[in-house]
């Protein structure tokens, strides 16, 4: 029997705990992003960059991180001048007082919420109270195949 690796990765994982690395949706061609676009005119390919560090932070901060230039700066290996340039010289994100954040990551996140929930209904509906037995089942099946690859 012919077994393909990739069949055991498209198994259920186990819950993402809240330090695991997450994807996030982002537009294929935001370099020709007007904003973005000034940003590179400015600060080069460093900005932009920077711009992508500053999104990742955000995403694993809930879209809220205080503004903190000097220690960004550190952080991101440059000067605090260039961090807060690009905070807030080319409306790529929204501020108050004392935090930052975005509106199309904020954007995103909610929409990814909304399929999650979705997603949960769904499976209640489809398996009430036994989807746990439903991921058992699947391990219990994965492992089976796995023992014919084997012999």
């Amino acid at each position: 029997m012919y077994c393909h690796e990739s069949y055991f990765t498209r198994l259920p994982r186990r819950r993402k705990k809240p330090n695991d690395s997450y994807y996030f949706q982002h537009d294929y061609n935001a370099r020709n992003d007007e904003k973005i676009k000034n940003l590179i005119r400015v600060h080069k390919m460093l900005g932009y960059g920077i711009f992508w560090s500053i999104v990742e932070d955000l995403y694993n901060n809930g879209n809220k991180m205080q503004i903190n230039y000097k220690g960004m700066a550190k952080d991101y290996h440059t000067k605090p001048e260039i961090i807060q340039s690009i905070i807030d010289n080319f409306n790529l994100f929204v501020k108050d007082n004392e935090n930052f954040g975005s509106k199309s990551i904020e954007k995103r996140i909610n929409e990814r919420d909304v399929k999650s929930k979705k997603a949960t209904i769904s499976a209640f509906y489809r398996w009430g109270k036994d989807a746990d037995a439903l991921r058992e089942e699947l391990y219990r099946n994965a492992r089976r195949i796995r023992s014919q690859c084997y012999k």
